[in-house]
């Protein structure tokens, strides 16, 4: 599955070495972490570097699609993927 955020530029596609999806609940609620890949970068452009952006935010297992892409639009940022326990 390849998602395209033309908005913001970003490309999660789950067979990618970049691109991460981590799903956790939290009171009662899933959460999923993603990490995708910032097509914008000059450097991605060009082939040189890979640039990942991280986002998080509400996940549904039966709208899967539409729930990453609507955290690569809406989610909030974070620093680092989480570590599942």
């Amino acid at each position: 599955m390849v998602i395209v955020n033309n908005h913001d530029n970003l490309v999660f596609d789950e067979c990618s070495p970049d691109c991460h999806l981590q799903v956790e609940q939290s009171q009662g609620q899933l959460f999923a972490f993603v990490q995708c890949v910032d097509a914008s970068l000059q450097e991605h452009r060009s082939g040189k570097n890979r640039g990942t952006k991280r986002y998080w935010g509400k996940f549904d297992w039966s709208t899967k699609e539409e729930s990453i892409r609507a955290i690569l639009h809406y989610g909030g940022k974070w620093p680092t993927l989480p570590k599942s326990q």
